[in-house]
């Protein structure tokens, strides 16, 4: 299930988008990825705690996450943001759609 989420900026834009995962607010400074792959690195990637990750490259998810490609053993970043996502990972290695539902998800903000 999806809830309306919103990306606002510190000069007062807003992005809607649909959240899912946790219900939660997360505040912290945007960043953004350009990556065509490796979103379960960036997520788990401990340079990024804190932080709200844009993810530009409009496919995130295809590939699902897995227990070997990870930076370490929690999801870092605060909030991710995606252009769209796949609701069901396509590949061999995927065990799960995404790291963790503890943690704030949106798409359609990018």
């Amino acid at each position: 299930m999806t809830n309306p989420a919103h990306l606002v900026l510190e000069d007062g834009s807003v992005f809607a988008g649909q959240g899912f995962g946790a219900e939660a607010e997360a505040h912290g400074e945007v960043v953004f990825t350009t990556s065509m792959t490796g979103y379960q690195e960036a997520l788990t990637d401990p340079s990024l705690a804190g932080q709200i990750l844009s993810m530009t490259f409009p496919l995130q998810g295809n590939y699902g996450v897995n227990r070997f490609d990870t930076e370490s053993r929690r999801v870092q970043v605060r909030a991710p943001a995606f252009p769209t996502r796949r609701h069901r990972p396509r590949a061999w290695i995927s065990s799960a759609s995404r790291p963790m539902t503890s943690t704030p998800w949106s798409s359609g903000t990018s």
